[in-house]
């Protein structure tokens, strides 16, 4: 399983919780990861605090099993 947006080992690193996603460039990298996540096998992805536009980019573009966890309505 893997797990994209928020990780809460670097929230101190990032300046805190935040919604991940929301800019384009931003959109775009989890959606990168995603794919790279699905190549090397894993069989669900978390998604925790995304924004509904990458949410629905990733499950549009691979339609695994997804949990969302603060995220946008799968």
């Amino acid at each position: 399983m893997g797990h994209l947006g928020n990780v809460p080992q670097s929230v101190r690193e990032e300046g805190g919780y935040r919604v991940k996603g929301k800019l384009d460039v931003e959109r775009e990298h989890l959606v990168r990861g995603a794919q790279a996540l699905a190549d090397v096998g894993a069989f669900a992805i978390v998604l925790e605090l995304v924004s509904p536009a990458a949410a629905k980019a990733i499950t549009r573009r691979r339609p695994k099993s997804h949990i969302g966890i603060g995220s946008a309505r799968l």
